[in-house]
């Protein structure tokens, strides 16, 4: 997974400015009643003498803007019919041909923008602005929505805010005065360069593989204390509920939504996959909203203990907000005794009160007799998130209207049907309310759950759900061959077509390994793809049986004298320290769909624990080379398209 490119913290997000050029006199003399005057400029660079055209529909209106790259223009009122109204400046900066565009929304925005005196600044609003993110979020909607932009007015809350924020600050540096990077050939110019998602993420790779990643996030952090980019919160209000969603992936179990109630008198809480804190909040000049954390409020991950102390949250547009995260942490199994702060750069959008956005919302149709897998809370108090043993995934048998079980955990549970959700509550107290999000395939999709203990613990995370057919039994004799976690390819870095990504490898004789690959260079600097399984790494090997109630279980030896992995079970000092045993529940055309249920701690540790994912694989026969899969073997399903929904295809 890589997690410089989609790291769960930092989902960064930044929205956009827009810009238009100077006076025509052409729209004063149309006939059309009036005219709404739009001034603004273009940022980084500021192109000076550069044509900016505005765009409705078919029809055009040009000018030029002047030495400070700032421009005046005329719009009529005739544009103003339900077009979509954006615009595009075309330049040369130190020889780079330069293209920036803009989206300034649909007519009715652009009137609602101008107010009573038909003006429209950028002291109005950042959206007259053209910069790198509204070239970058310009990007993504063309890619959508075609060249015509006969976009709704939700359009613009498709945009992948992550990625969004990626592209502005690639284009940034290939316009910077200070370490310039260069743009390839290959384009006409930037914005072409823009809305090619494999050019822009290979361009991210290289920064990053250059020891540049400092410097690129330094840009990314950047663009929210530019004037320009990010319209402020003018009016302190009284209360504020922020419900926000970041990006996610079909990895990632926390940090992928977060709430935020701020009360009037200054305090609230705020939680997400991971924790559930109290704070306060106050707002600053600027608009910005910074919120304190509890000093008590912290998370243990893999031996790594984080406090989080401070957000400071920077809204704009109307479903837009910016976060800037401080924390510290300690690690004193990574010989990092003392603490050491941190500060990311994370995007989000608003989400109501109620659940998401129609743009991104599924309906939930549960029937009688429904089985679905999904995670419910289960609240330990362990203040661990890796692995997170209090978000189990279940499978839920819909039984009646109004009750239901979950049968792996045998708890029962009564739920009811909400306009745009279901409510389960739990035979504990413990509640969860499920939204659909968006489909995966004929059998996945994903969640999003509101889940709260019955103390009132709460978790808010987007998931995975399976839909099953009961429990199924594995059949020892069709198990063997290769099965790739959420199918064939890397999800985190699909421009890479040549990765197959993590798989599991099951061998004839019971034994198989996790396998995995990624790129590096050979001696010559050429770029190669490395697998990595039992036969480079003996810790992947693993040994698996069918259980008599047939469910299929991996387990992993080490040697416990040398701490090496891999070693037989017979050898001496050999022993299990890791478990999964794997619930089969549906499989459609060569797609297995299971539960994992995965030991943390030593296996036959009194204090042993465990977690439960929802996880799908598609399977593909173990070729005559017991460690390979043929790279002639295509991909059983079509899931590239489905993949990329977060990036701009």
């Amino acid at each position: 997974m890589n997690n410089r490119i989609f790291p769960a913290y930092c989902l960064g997000l930044v929205i956009g400015a827009l810009v238009l050029a100077s006076c025509s006199d052409e729209a004063e003399s149309d006939g059309s009643g009036g005219v709404i005057q739009v001034s603004g400029k273009t940022l980084f660079p500021a192109l000076s003498g550069a044509t900016l055209t505005a765009h409705a529909g078919e029809q055009t209106l040009t000018t030029t803007t002047d030495a400070q790259g700032r421009y005046s223009l005329a719009l009529p009122r005739s544009w103003m019919d339900g077009d979509v109204l954006w615009l595009e400046v075309t330049g040369t900066y130190r020889e780079i041909p330069v293209r920036m565009d803009a989206l300034l929304g649909t007519s009715a925005e652009v009137r609602a923008l101008a107010g009573g005196d038909d003006e429209l600044s950028d002291d109005d609003s950042s959206r007259v602005n053209l910069t790198p993110v509204s070239t970058a979020e310009m990007a993504q909607l063309r890619a959508r929505f075609g060249e015509n932009l006969a976009i709704s007015e939700n359009g613009p809350r498709t945009v992948d805010p992550q990625f969004m924020l990626q592209t502005a600050s690639a284009l940034q540096l290939i316009t910077s005065d200070e370490h310039p990077e260069t743009l390839s050939d290959e384009f006409s110019d930037t914005a072409a360069f823009a809305s090619d998602v494999a050019a822009v993420l290979a361009f991210v790779d290289a920064i990053y593989d250059a020891g540049g990643a400092e410097r690129f996030r330094a840009v990314e952090r950047g663009f929210i204390d530019r004037p320009g980019f990010v319209e402020r919160v003018r009016e302190r209000p009284t209360t504020a509920l922020l419900r926000l969603l970041g990006q996610s992936d079909d990895f990632n179990r926390v940090n992928v939504l977060r709430a935020y109630s701020l009360e009037a008198d200054g305090g609230g809480d705020t939680y997400s996959a991971s924790h559930d804190s109290q704070v306060t909040w106050s707002q600053a000049e600027g608009g910005e909203f910074v919120v304190s954390f509890a000093q008590s409020d912290s998370l243990l991950s893999e031996g790594t203990t984080y406090f989080w102390t401070e957000s400071a949250l920077f809204p704009f547009r109307p479903d837009r907000v910016q976060s800037r995260d401080t924390y510290e942490y300690q690690a004193p199994d990574r010989q990092l005794a003392v603490l050491s702060t941190v500060v990311t750069n994370a995007g989000w959008r608003y989400l109501s009160d109620n659940g998401v956005y129609a743009d991104f919302q599924q309906s939930i149709n549960i029937e009688v007799d429904d089985y679905v897998a999904v995670p419910i809370f289960e609240y330990t108090g362990s203040g661990s998130f890796y692995p997170t043993p209090e978000v189990n995934a279940d499978l839920l048998w819909f039984a009646t209207e109004t009750t239901g079980i979950a049968l792996l955990s045998e708890r029962s549970f009564s739920w009811e049907r909400l306009q745009d959700a279901i409510f389960l509550v739990f035979d504990d107290g413990t509640t969860a309310t499920y939204r659909g999000q968006r489909e995966v395939d004929e059998c996945a999709s994903r969640w999003m759950a509101d889940l709260r203990g019955p103390q009132g613990e709460r978790r808010l995370d987007v998931v995975s759900a399976l839909c099953g057919i009961g429990i199924q039994a594995f059949q020892a004799e069709i198990v063997p061959g290769m099965y790739y976690q959420f199918g064939r390819g890397d999800e985190q870095q699909p421009h890479q077509p040549q990765l197959k990504g993590f798989a599991l490898r099951f061998d004839p004789d019971g034994t198989g390994s996790h396998v995995d690959d990624y790129i590096a260079e050979d001696s010559s600097g050429a770029s190669v793809v490395v697998t990595v399984d039992d036969s480079t790494d003996p810790a992947s090997r693993f040994h698996w049986s069918v259980l008599p109630d047939g469910r299929l279980r991996l387990k992993r030896y080490r040697n416990t004298a040398t701490e090496t992995g891999g070693c037989a079970p017979s050898e001496e000092d050999c022993a299990e320290y890791d478990r999964r045993d794997i619930t089969l529940i549906n499989t459609i055309e060569g797609r297995y769909y299971w539960i994992e249920t995965r030991q943390i701690g030593a296996p036959n540790d009194a204090d042993e624990g465990s977690a439960n994912a929802a996880r799908y694989y598609d399977k593909l026969p173990t070729s005559s080379t017991k460690r390979s899969v043929s790279d002639a073997l295509p991909s059983p399903t079509a899931h590239s398209a489905e993949r990329l929904d977060r990036l701009p295809l």
